[in-house]
């Protein structure tokens, strides 16, 4: 029997924790999050193929290993993509692994060079006269079949969209589990790295068409923003369904007119960085940081909070530079392959961090080493508050962890991380 009242309780109490992270504030205890995705299904002895199109055996799935392991937080509640989507406008970027559990991306980005100047002039029309034909090929057809496949299109798309609503309810009011990743905002160069032009078009034009690079850059950050509106509403609507004032003034006048939304503070706006990696640090000071810093200041000023993974290994000079530029509080930092002592020293001293438990050493180390290593990261980056316990990679295939050691760990931070 599932007790309601005391999972709203519970709920309240650990969404408290990451908020109180978030704005600088020190909490009861040490929060520890997920960074789980397509694993779960793994847990749950489940594959994405049972799942998709099953909303309930969907969320109820995702959400098996929160019932025996430990967290305050959920990553996500839901596959982030859909692989049905795809599948009908005749493209397969996203797709299951042979394990039928680890969900795969490969690169599909057909913009070439000479597609800059259209985008300059009018981002939005490039991208659904010529962008979307190229990369769905169902949409490369006459305007009848073009439109079957718009039609064909709405039911994976609605399909999705109920996922996020049910996966979120569902961790809300039948396990007490906040969920950390409410929207998406895609930094201008990131966008283009990702969807449009791809890693090997993005790092020779940086050398080679950076001028047209950098206009289409600038044109195409208001639909970058319209995308962080976009993706907010629809993550945040689940906590939220019963504020309707709240509701309509972020769908009709910040999302449908282009207005200035009122972002919730939690759940927070996912910011996965993709590109920083491969730049070099004037690269990144001249091509990213800007909007890196715009984005975090936009966010925080209309009430939300970034959640940003430094994918990769950034460097100190990077960090260093976001430090002396990200607004206090604005940010909380998944630190991945960076040094999470230093990144405590430089990043932590005006916003949190998140990570740092290896998954490696989850999978491969004894429980004694894997307690010893938590024990560190709490004594030395939790010590003085703003600080989310969580793995340094996200679990994604069977096999990525030993659940014994992460279950010890989980619990032993819980325990050990009371300030």
């Amino acid at each position: 029997m599932v007790d309601f009242s005391k999972n709203k309780s519970v709920y309240a109490e650990k969404k408290q924790r990451m908020i109180d992270v978030a704005n600088g504030k020190t909490p009861d205890r040490i929060p520890v999050c997920s960074f789980i995705e397509s694993y779960a299904l793994a847990y749950a002895g489940t594959t994405i193929k049972d799942v998709e199109g099953h909303l309930i055996k969907h969320a109820k799935s995702y959400g098996e290993i929160y019932k025996d392991i430990y967290f305050d937080c959920a990553y996500v509640s839901y596959l982030t993509h859909s692989l049905k989507l795809g599948k009908v406008l005749g493209s397969e970027v996203f797709f299951a692994s042979d394990d039928g559990v680890t969900l795969q991306h490969k690169e599909d980005c057909p913009m070439t060079p000479a597609d800059y100047e259209k985008i300059s002039k009018d981002p939005v029309m490039w991208i659904l006269d010529e962008f979307l034909p190229r990369k769905f090929p169902k949409f490369d057809a006459s305007n009848e079949d073009q439109l079957k496949a718009f039609f064909a299109s709405l039911p994976p798309f609605l399909e999705f969209a109920g996922t996020l609503v049910v996966g979120n309810l569902y961790f809300e009011k039948f396990l007490g589990m906040p969920v950390v990743v409410g929207g998406s905002a895609e930094m201008p160069l990131d966008f283009y790295f990702d969807f449009l032009r791809g890693f090997k078009g993005t790092t020779i034009d940086i050398r080679r068409n950076k001028e047209a690079l950098l206009e289409a850059k600038e044109a195409i950050k208001d639909y970058c923003y319209d995308l962080t509106k976009m993706t907010h509403l629809m993550m945040t609507m689940p906590p939220h369904i019963k504020t309707l004032p709240w509701l309509l003034d972020n769908g009709i006048n910040a999302v449908i007119r282009g207005g200035e939304p009122k972002l919730q503070e939690f759940p927070w706006i996912l910011n996965p960085c993709h590109m920083p990696p491969f730049l070099s640090d004037d690269q990144f000071e001249e091509l990213y940081l800007d909007d890196f810093v715009e984005f975090a200041t936009y966010i925080q000023n209309h009430g939300g909070h970034m959640f940003t993974v430094l994918e990769g290994q950034w460097g100190e000079k990077k960090l260093q530079m976001l430090n002396e530029r990200v607004p206090k509080n604005s940010v909380t930092f998944v630190v991945e392959n960076d040094d999470i002592f230093e990144a405590k020293k430089t990043l932590g001293k005006n916003n949190s961090i998140m990570g740092g438990m290896p998954l490696s050493m989850l999978r491969n180390g004894t429980k004694s080493e894997c307690i010893d290593y938590a024990k560190k990261l709490i004594n030395e980056v939790g010590i003085d508050g703003g600080y989310v316990f969580a793995t340094d990679k996200v679990l994604l295939a069977p096999g990525d962890v030993d659940l014994k050691n992460y279950a010890a760990v989980n619990e032993f931070v819980h325990v050990y991380g009371q300030y």
